[in-house]
């Protein structure tokens, strides 16, 4: 049963200075010049702000719930997507004779484990475009569609990928250098070259030098030669070939040079 609160007489009086107290505060604020009261003149005003605090504080707290809970639901997707993209791919025979690789969810069919591969990633940035796992999963999508030799999609989920992440996200230039192989692959040269030009320039230590290689092979695709050359000349010169975790980049760009100028004499 619940208690009674029983109120003294003292308690009482007190109340009484302090409602006193508050009605005079409350006939200062209110009264104005006029015979319409201050209050009156911004009554609308005045609900309307308080009401839209009101609201504020209460869409801040249904956010950060709604938040919250799509984060575990997206963090939930995204365990059960890297276990399809964990998974092993064997053959029938070692399926057959490891019961432990079916319970760990080993895949014999390598386009089967992609494509599912892609579905799960797909499932996540398309539920949650906005959060960090949505974003994410486009990368793991052009992946898997990379995998399936799918470089149209591929290409197109690593653009994605970069633009909601930004240029200057971790992996915004691997997810670039990926578009460049992706054109590459569809025999898209002139698009591939401007992608690695890109690279060789503003991306970072490893990625830029790699990107080097890359440029140089487009223009052998291309069959330009001095192009290439050129471009292999800017790895065996580059300051970063003194770093030693650098010096196969250099050693790889010297062989490749001594192999043109043997195929194709006068470009070195």
């Amino acid at each position: 049963m619940a208690r009674k609160v029983k109120i003294t007489r003292k308690q009482i009086k007190q109340d009484d200075r302090f409602l006193a107290t508050m009605k005079e505060v409350t006939r200062k604020v209110v009264t104005s010049a006029t015979d319409i009261s201050f209050y009156e003149k911004n009554r609308r005003a005045i609900l309307g702000a308080v009401i839209g605090v009101a609201v504020l504080v209460v869409a801040i707290a249904v956010y950060a719930i709604v938040a919250k809970v799509q984060t575990g639901a997206a963090e939930k997707m995204m365990a059960k997507a890297d276990a399809i993209l964990q998974a092993d791919i064997v053959t029938p025979e070692q399926l057959k004779n490891d019961p432990r690789l079916a319970s760990l969810g080993a895949y014999t069919d390598a386009k089967k484990k992609w494509t599912e591969t892609v579905e799960a990633f797909n499932a996540i940035s398309d539920a949650y475009p906005r959060s960090n796992y949505g974003i994410l999963a486009l990368l793991y999508s052009g992946n898997a569609y990379y995998e399936l030799n799918d470089y149209e999609n591929a290409a197109a989920k690593y653009q994605q990928y970069v633009d909601k992440a930004g240029k200057d996200a971790p992996f915004a230039p691997l997810a670039r250098q990926n578009i460049g192989y992706c054109y590459e692959n569809l025999n898209k040269l002139d698009e591939a070259e401007k992608v690695f030009t890109a690279l060789s320039a503003e991306a970072g230590d490893t990625t830029a030098m790699v990107s080097l290689f890359d440029l140089a092979r487009i223009y052998e695709k291309k069959q330009q030669w001095a192009k290439a050359v050129e471009t292999l000349k800017k790895v065996t010169q580059s300051e970063l070939t003194k770093n030693p975790g650098f010096l196969q980049f250099k050693q790889e760009a010297e062989g490749k040079l001594q192999l043109l100028a043997a195929q194709h004499p006068g470009t070195t």
